[in-house]
């Protein structure tokens, strides 16, 4: 099951007095695929996904970022540029730090620097049981658990059954009658376009049940 790891590192007002403030509307790129990162973004609020293309040309959303995140952090470090496209998917408001270099960060932002070679490490990890997920689970349950993963993430956003799917390798059909499904045992609902989950646990409890069932 994916977790949502909640330690975020807070900048500090000497960082914030050289970080540059951009405001971005939903739908803009924060940057693009093959971009040389410059530096690296804070995500002060708002929603933004990393995303991908699939060989078919259908689109790919392989990570969350929210309020307190930092982003593109892991192209910066490893001196590559960026694999993917940084899409805002609602307006968010982000701070740039410009850095020249992974030593330049290193030397003015030491606990940074640490902070995020210990999330990249988390990130590994993440990713790796991910994959296992995919190829391993059945898809009802890999529906079910990116819905928690993505609500307990970001649970103000609303998550269109695309998304969801995006993120899981599933259908938007199949979503839907996942979700339908979910309703019907009770362990979500729909007010409008929104999903909500009126309990966690409730809602664990349930995925740890239908695990023993496989």
């Amino acid at each position: 099951m994916f977790e949502y790891d909640k330690h975020k590192f807070k900048p500090s007002e000497e960082m914030i007095k050289s970080a540059i403030s951009k405001k971005l509307l939903k739908g803009r790129l924060l940057y693009e695929k093959g971009m040389k990162p410059s530096g690296l973004y804070y995500i002060k609020s708002g929603v933004i996904g990393l995303i991908n293309y699939t060989a078919s040309g259908s689109e790919s959303l392989l990570r969350i970022f929210s309020e307190g995140d930092f982003v593109g952090h892991r192209s910066f470090i490893a001196e590559e540029n960026y694999h993917a496209n940084s899409s805002v998917l609602s307006d968010s408001e982000i701070l740039f730090f410009p850095c020249e270099s992974v030593e330049h960060l290193l030397k003015i932002y030491p606990a940074l620097f640490l902070f995020l070679t210990k999330q990249i490490a988390k990130d590994l990890r993440s990713s790796e049981d991910r994959l296992n997920d995919l190829s391993g689970k059945k898809v009802f349950l890999r529906i079910a658990e990116s819905l928690l993963y993505l609500k307990t993430k970001e649970p103000t956003y609303n998550w269109t059954r695309r998304e969801i799917g995006e993120f899981c390798g599933a259908k938007t059909e199949t979503v839907t009658r996942a979700l339908t499904q979910l309703v019907h045992e009770g362990v979500i609902r729909k007010e409008g376009r929104d999903i909500i989950i009126p309990s966690i646990n409730h809602f664990i409890a349930f995925l740890k049940n239908e695990e023993l069932k496989d």
